[in-house]
């Protein structure tokens, strides 16, 4: 249902020209308001979020905001699914709050997964390490 986001997504990062920009920027107009049926604000704030990603390539900033913007593009997968587990739990309270724990609780589930993949990713080529070692004994 949502994989041609992610198209839109490719053909944004590698539209070059601006031949190639004004055919993403047309194919996101056209298609992101009907994402989001009824929710005309939503999707008006979306559309122009992506078309500025398409038409401005870098911004000024400090070191503070580049941590922070580091720290939540590199976790934005783990946010993205969890995310709706986790902000209706709170959001009856208060969105902020919902949204700060939606980041907070995504970043740490990136964290986990992202120490437990290079864990597992050195134990496995240790393994394999040591069976080419011992197979080499063999020869």
């Amino acid at each position: 249902m949502a994989f041609w986001l992610f198209a839109l997504g490719w053909a944004a990062a590698k539209a070059d020209t601006t031949r190639q920009r004004v055919l993403v920027t047309v194919a996101a107009v056209a298609t992101i308001p009907g994402f989001f049926p009824g929710e005309p604000f939503r999707a008006a704030v979306v559309a122009a979020c992506f078309v500025l990603l398409v038409w401005v390539r870098t911004l000024p900033s400090r070191g503070r905001a580049n941590t922070v913007a580091g720290v939540l593009a590199s976790s934005s997968l783990y946010i993205y699914l969890t995310h709706w587990q986790i902000f209706p739990l709170i959001k009856d309270f208060s969105s902020w709050p919902a949204l700060l724990a939606s980041l907070l609780f995504g970043i740490g589930y990136a964290t986990v997964a992202t120490r437990v993949t290079r864990r597992l990713s050195a134990a496995l080529r240790a393994r394999r390490r040591r069976g080419d070692e011992q197979r080499a004994g063999l020869n």
